[in-house]
């Protein structure tokens, strides 16, 4: 599984987000969460449109999470900046297999795309948050 950059800075500001526990400019946000600050604006639009954020305009105002981070699952920041079937778009299986071991192989593409969002909707921004 490999997921988009655009997933990567989402992430990477909700844990600032959650850290910080206060709103914070999207100056700050694109300066520590390393995002160009034009792509920022597009991820900002995914993460606010999901309901995970919260802007606020004019002087004094910024961006802030909408929801608790432990209320923010991986699995909600996947399906609003992932495209693609986890495991494999080959999710279903022809009605007659073409070669040997292909309904065992659509089979197991099915488990892994069960695996990995069952996973996904386990973790959330507070659990990445806590210290080991």
């Amino acid at each position: 599984m490999q997921l988009n950059l655009t997933t990567d800075y989402a992430l990477r500001i909700l844990l600032y987000l959650g850290a910080k526990k206060e709103m914070a400019s999207a100056a700050e946000i694109a300066e520590k969460c390393d995002v160009p600050r034009t792509y920022l604006y597009s991820v900002e639009g995914k993460l606010r449109s999901g309901g995970l954020i919260k802007t606020v305009r004019g002087s004094g105002g910024g961006i802030l999470l909408a929801k608790a981070p432990s209320r923010i699952r991986l699995y909600d920041v996947y399906v609003l900046t992932e495209k693609k079937a986890l495991a494999a778009p080959y999710l279903e299986a022809p009605t007659e297999p073409r070669n040997p071991g292909e309904k065992n192989l659509f089979a197991a593409y099915r488990e892994l795309q069960r695996i990995n969002e069952r996973y996904l909707k386990e973790v959330t921004i507070s659990s990445l948050l806590k210290e080991e």
